[in-house]
């Protein structure tokens, strides 16, 4: 009796397939490239809760909470793929400068900008033809110094250092003319009128040291060294560290110099040093790795490892009231030939905390129109793959082995026919927590590292794969058949099989599974 009803709704099922619309063709559309985001350079916090950064194509964040919630300063070049934000400088939390550059090859230009109003607007206060401006600190509000030396024009970077004494206008102070060589960071102490002091490190192993009555000076240390970074304590002891894996300590004596090696991190590139005082201090790498040090710079211990394949930190902050430590950088990303920087911020407290994840966005063509769909993780995210016919989107997970994954969906509206289910590999449903608003979904998943294959289902109810073994088969038709006539509230009734959403097992469920039998998803 039950193998007759199975074949009498089957057959009933078939003939009202004929009055039915005709399905959606099978088509499978493969992202070809990621689409550009963004790299931090640079990180300045005013207080405890008030942080600015900055980076590539133009983009400024700030937060008001501690890093908890970072917004995007908007400005005329915001997005521009020409413009480098190189590095930031606030004196209080309203002024606050930014060296940057155009990089267009033969007529860019290097730049300097103000805001005294928190970053909501910028204006230029320095502009140089065909050399960029990609360090700057201001001592305060009124006096502060910048330094570079790329050249757009083709021919060797060169060291030059910029000054203002009123904040506001500025002067090529020196130039020193030696192909190769560039200044990469910049720090100064003491403005005043009888005794200031500036410290600078560049490529092509130089210490840069200028005291107001003797004027520049550099001491030159390694050609192979390239020094990336310095931090000094006072005006004339500090650290830095260079592209060679290098981490050197500064001694100032009577306007002298002790230039100590402390470490040595073999093939590493090493690319900010800060220290909370003399002993505790950190640095970070281009391969996406922070130390610390306990003991002024003796000893290092990894005390983090940014997710992803390319990881790349870039600058660090640290508080002066608590030892809070923000970095930022970017990770390169992969998928189908397209590479793409992505904006990492994490912050220490305790533990680490990645404050802001890699972003990407995938486009999704639908009825001749390109949906955006957005997606941010602490995991690396590849192999997109959209399946038009089953409104299912896929992609691959990885990350370091026992460590936990989060990764936050944004999908517009147009998009999703039924409900959102989210599958990992091919077997377990995850518990998603899915909001709205009048747009878009936003769906949050959690896993465990290290490798997994994502489903995306965007209209699982209407999908009649109920078995998850990618094929509509005989299989989906009895699972379906087999609760016939149940209601919600029948204890053999199951939601997941109400094809139809309407509370029951009837005709147009059997319909929904036969009407794609033998299709492959």
């Amino acid at each position: 009796m039950k193998a007759n009803k199975f074949f009498v709704l089957v057959l009933l099922a078939l003939t009202l397939l004929t009055l039915q619309t005709t399905p959606k063709a099978s088509s499978i559309s493969k992202l070809e490239e990621v689409k550009p985001s963004t790299a931090l350079y640079a990180i300045d916090f005013v207080n405890e809760t008030l942080g600015f950064t900055c980076g590539s194509i133009g983009i400024m964040l700030k937060t008001v909470d501690g890093g908890e919630n970072w917004n995007i300063l908007e400005w005329a070049e915001s997005g521009n793929m020409s413009v480098e934000l190189f590095d930031i400088s606030f004196v209080d939390e309203n002024n606050g400068w930014i060296a940057g550059a155009y990089m267009h090859p033969g007529r860019g230009f290097g730049f300097i900008m103000h805001t005294n109003d928190s970053g909501l607007t910028w204006a230029y206060q320095y502009t140089r033809d065909l050399w960029t401006i990609e360090s700057i600190d201001m001592y305060n509000s009124t006096f502060g110094q910048a330094a570079g030396g790329q050249n757009m024009a083709g021919s060797y970077p060169q060291e030059a250092f910029y000054k203002t004494v009123d904040g506001e206008n500025w002067i090529l102070d020196y130039e020193y003319v030696y192909p190769g060589w560039r200044v990469n960071d910049i720090q100064i102490f003491n403005p005043d009128v009888d005794n200031w002091y500036l410290w600078a490190c560049a490529l092509e192993g130089k210490i840069w040291h200028k005291i107001f009555w003797t004027g520049y000076e550099n001491i030159y240390v390694g050609q192979y060294i390239h020094f990336e970074a310095i931090h000094m304590l006072n005006m004339t002891d500090g650290y830095v560290v260079g592209a060679n894996g290098g981490v050197y300590s500064i001694e100032g004596r009577h306007g002298g110099l002790r230039f100590v090696e402390l470490h040595m991190f073999t093939g590493k590139t090493l690319s900010d040093v800060k220290f909370y005082n003399k002993t505790l201090g950190w640095i970070t790498t281009y391969t996406g790795e922070i130390y610390i040090t306990t003991d002024a710079g003796l000893t290092w211990n990894l005390d983090y490892l940014l997710p992803g394949t390319e990881p790349c930190l870039r600058a660090l902050d640290v508080t002066h009231n608590t030892p809070k430590v923000w970095v930022v950088g970017g990770q390169t990303a992969k998928a189908f030939g397209g590479r793409a920087e992505l904006a990492t911020i994490v912050s220490k407290s305790s533990p680490w905390e990645i404050q802001l994840c890699p972003s990407m966005i995938f486009e999704i063509p639908l009825n001749e129109t390109i949906y955006n769909v957005y997606m941010e993780a602490d995991s690396t995210l590849t192999n997109f793959v959209y399946n038009m016919t089953g409104d299912t989107f896929y992609f691959k997970v990885f990350g370091p082995d026992t460590c936990t994954g989060h990764c936050n969906i944004t999908v517009p509206k147009e998009l999703v026919e039924g409900n959102i289910q989210v599958v990992i590999d091919g077997l377990t449903i995850l518990d998603a927590t899915i909001t709205d608003n009048a747009t878009h979904y936003f769906v949050s998943i959690t896993y465990h590292h290290s490798i997994h294959d994502i489903n995306f289902d965007m209209n699982y109810w209407m999908k009649p794969d109920l078995n998850h073994n990618n094929i509509i088969d005989i299989y989906d038709v009895v699972m379906v058949t087999g609760i016939y006539g149940s209601r919600e509230g029948d204890p053999n009734f199951n939601a997941t099989r109400d094809l139809y959403p309407d509370g029951i097992i009837n005709i147009y469920d059997v319909v929904k599974v036969t009407g794609r039998y033998g299709e492959t998803l």
